[in-house]
């Protein structure tokens, strides 16, 4: 079992004081406590006491076989450390998501680009955006923000949705299911545009404005997809 001078040390950490801040909580100089911490003196139970009383701690953990964390569950130093451990955690874990979200988008920009056979220079001239700006966004140096990636979209021949989140977040709509039909196939919307005689600013307001197209279009976009026109108008039917 430790030795009450040992249980004082690791109450004080477990607090996060340092001996200076420990000794003021009760009118102490810092010199007399580290003396009274580390020189090996038998200590009166007062003292003990004195430490409990100005932190909260139940005098069990120095009489009896109390733990710890036991000891210091309702002290306002202890449960307020613990709290700011918490924030520190999940600020921790929000900047790593933060992270992980900037390398996706990066990794999503990299590999339609070069489905399309572009460089960054090129992407950036079709986007109107600086090529370091590419660069950087395909390492996941910078976060991708809606206007940018408003910006890219077009020059990608994607939903402006899936560079920012992904493949999951492409709406079941019609410009939805001919989006990710045409990327599940390889097909660009030039090349879709060449096989249905439709611009690629039709196709692309049909994909990202939610653009109605006649049932003639329609049917020759299917056609070209090799998909039901039912199936791509309205998705699936019970």
């Amino acid at each position: 079992m430790p030795k009450p001078d040992e249980k004082l040390n690791n109450l004080r950490l477990r607090l996060g004081l340092t001996i200076s801040e420990m000794a003021a909580g009760i009118g102490m100089s810092a010199t007399i406590f580290e003396n009274r911490l580390y020189g090996n003196t038998k200590q009166s139970m007062f003292f003990y006491s004195d430490i409990c009383e100005a932190y909260g701690v139940d005098i069990q953990y120095f009489t009896g076989d109390m733990t710890l964390e036991e000891a210091v569950k309702d002290s306002p130093i202890a449960n307020a450390l613990l709290k700011k451990e918490k924030s520190d955690e999940n600020r921790e874990k929000k900047r790593y998501d933060l992270k992980a979200s900037r390398r996706k988008a990066g990794d999503r920009i990299r590999s339609r680009r070069k489905e399309l056979g572009l460089t960054q220079t090129e992407l950036a001239n079709r986007a109107g955006v600086p090529t370091a700006s590419v660069g950087s966004l395909e390492i996941g140096g910078r976060q991708l923000g809606t206007i940018v990636a408003g910006k890219l979209a077009p020059a990608l021949e994607v939903d402006p949705l899936w560079l920012l989140y992904g493949e999951e977040e492409i709406p079941d709509s019609l410009g939805g299911r001919l989006l990710r039909t045409r990327q599940e196939q390889g097909i660009t919307r030039k090349d879709l545009s060449a096989r249905t005689g439709i611009s690629c600013d039709t196709l692309s307001a049909i994909e990202t404005k939610g653009h109605i197209p006649n049932q003639k279009r329609m049917d020759a976009i299917a056609s070209a997809l090799r998909v039901d026109p039912d199936w791509l108008e309205y998705g699936e039917k019970d």
